[in-house]
This record gives C-alpha cells, sequence and structure tokens, in this order.
C-alpha cells in the first residue's frame, strides 16, 4: 500500500507566497485551499505584501476578501508598485484597515 505525505505548513505557506509573487491566482487559491495561511510571510513580507508589491492586483483582491491582514507595510507595497489597478485597491486597503480600527475601538 502506498502512502501519501500530506504537506508541512511551512510548505504550503511557502507555495502560497511563491505563487503570490509571480501572480498565479489559481496557485494562490489551491494553496488557500490545502490551508496555506493567508498571513504567512517571508523575509518580513507577508503574502499579500509580495502580491502587492509588483502588482498582482487580482491576487491582492482575493486575499482582501478572504480576510487577508492588511498592515501599513501592505499600502506602501501597493503604492510602490506603480500600478493604476493597484491605485484603486489602496484605497479599499485603506478602508478596510480604518474599519478594523474602528470595530477595536468601540470594542474596548
Amino acid at each position: 500500500m502506498k502512502t501519501t505525505t500530506r504537506p508541512t505548513q511551512a510548505s504550503l505557506n511557502e507555495d502560497l507566497i511563491n505563487k503570490a509573487t509571480i501572480g498565479n491566482l489559481e496557485g494562490v487559491k489551491a494553496a488557500f485551499r490545502n490551508g496555506a495561511d493567508l498571513n504567512a510571510s517571508d523575509r518580513g513580507l507577508s503574502a499579500i505584501d509580495h502580491a502587492a508589491r509588483i502588482g498582482h492586483a487580482d491576487i491582492v483582491r482575493f486575499f482582501l476578501d478572504y480576510g487577508a491582514t492588511i498592515s501599513p507595510k501592505t499600502i506602501r507595497m501597493a503604492q510602490l508598485s506603480g500600478s493604476q489597478e493597484m491605485e484603486q485597491l489602496i484605497k479599499a486597503m485603506k478602508e478596510k484597515q480604518q474599519g478594523h480600527v474602528l470595530e477595536g475601538a468601540i470594542r474596548e
């Protein structure tokens, strides 16, 4: 009987980051379905930061839709991309970030 080895969390997260960096939306979705952490990070940048830096708006939108954490660094990475589509998402990111801050303030 042949046994199959399940990927580790670290390898799933690495795959998610790699797919986000190269702009492979279907690969990002597959990694997420398989259990990758949307907030996984590598070298101080989260998966959404990597996608934003390069201007992969479709992937950033996916991360936003599924609740990835947005940090000031994410917004800076989106601005650095120079993509007009990313500029539109920056506004959505800022609004979402402000919404999280307001929600936290209301709970306290």
